[in-house]
């Protein structure tokens, strides 16, 4: 969907179109495209003036995240399911008449020790975190099309469902546990700088995070077993 945000209280929508497979987590913005990530093995681009045009599958791959930073999008097997780690690296260009895929190359990533889930791209260095087990890694995607593994470690907190990225901090959903952060401005060596717990017990169940001006905005999984409750004055 776009919105109009004249009145930002009151959007009023702007398009709707079908997306690709079940439920896509994430965006992309490139331009006048919007990129779409996650749960299906189809790259979906979305024209601001035309609508929707889906691109050629990624073979093999996919996620529950995916992680763009156009013309490239990383893509990563999910926690949810038994098949092989690995991560899909696909150059696109809208333009190409042969479909808009350029090129796909996968990288094995069974030496981090653990599945990757959420990946962020931000200039020469990916972020990433767990699917659905303990473990943050970095990577330099100087060369985007061929990983390197800089940093991971994966005994660390709990279980991670996705996180997001906010300066040089990464943010970690566990689920049923809470959020913890990372400092990664030193990306070969990722530091734990806070915790903020959200226990199931109390209703809670983190698995989305955004951030916008310094302020974090968490959704919770499942239905509340209690009334959602306002966490102030707390930071880390």
């Amino acid at each position: 969907n776009w919105f109009d945000l004249l009145d930002p209280v009151h959007p009023s929508q702007h398009r709707i179109a079908p997306a690709n497979g079940n439920k896509p987590h994430g965006i992309a913005f490139w331009g006048h495209y919007v990129v779409h990530g996650g749960n299906d093995a189809t790259l979906g681009l979305y024209d601001y003036y035309s609508g929707v045009r889906s691109l050629s599958h990624v073979t093999g791959v996919n996620p529950l995240n995916a992680g763009a930073q156009p013309p490239f999008e990383f893509r990563t097997t999910k926690g949810y399911i038994v098949d092989s780690n690995e991560m899909a690296i696909t150059r696109f260009d809208p333009d190409d008449p042969s479909g808009g895929i350029v090129t796909t190359e996968f990288a094995d990533l069974s030496a981090v020790g653990f599945k990757i889930g959420s990946c962020h791209p931000i200039g020469n260095l990916l972020v990433c975190t767990a699917s659905k087990a303990k473990g943050v890694a970095t990577f330099d995607i100087s060369d985007p099309l061929r990983p390197n593994l800089v940093y991971a470690r994966a005994n660390v907190g709990n279980n991670v469902y996705t996180s997001m990225v906010y300066g040089s901090k990464l943010y970690a959903c566990e689920s049923g546990q809470g959020i913890r952060v990372y400092d990664f401005s030193d990306p070969r060596n990722v530091r734990e700088t806070g915790f903020l717990p959200l226990k199931a017990s109390a209703g809670y169940n983190p698995r989305y995070v955004t951030i916008k001006d310094g302020k974090g905005y968490v959704a919770s999984g499942v239905i509340q077993t209690q009334e959602p409750k306002l966490v102030e004055g707390r930071t880390v």
